[in-house]
């Protein structure tokens, strides 16, 4: 039975190794970033034609480069992750309504990410 106990301490630090850090406050003030950039790009795309995408890129780079100054590759990874989830609708959106300009935009923001 301690063999047990040691293996499922090494699976855990070995897991707890790449998951993001969910237990500081500093995460999750950076996810809530992402959201207010998210936000503010949703009043965008529905309200003003024209606005420049490339600021939407900016607003989101900041977070991922804080999140992975500060945390390393693992909040890098979830922020990036959180990104992505929040963008890919408004790529799908651009490459189904034939804005070509406004998707390969996004693209970039997203591959730039």
């Amino acid at each position: 039975m301690n063999a047990a106990r040691q293996l499922a301490r090494g699976v855990r630090a070995a897991v707890a190794e790449y998951l993001p850090p969910v237990r500081d406050r500093r995460f999750w003030i950076t996810q809530a970033l992402v959201m207010a950039v998210f936000a503010t790009h949703a009043v965008l795309h529905a309200e003003v034609s024209g606005y420049p995408n490339a600021f939407v890129g900016i607003a989101y780079a900041f977070p991922v480069v804080y999140a992975s100054l500060e945390f390393g590759w693992r909040g890098s990874v979830a922020t990036t992750l959180l990104v992505v989830v929040l963008t890919v609708p408004y790529v799908v959106d651009d490459a189904l309504s034939g804005a070509r300009v406004d998707m390969v935009g996004h693209a970039l923001e997203l591959a730039i990410l």
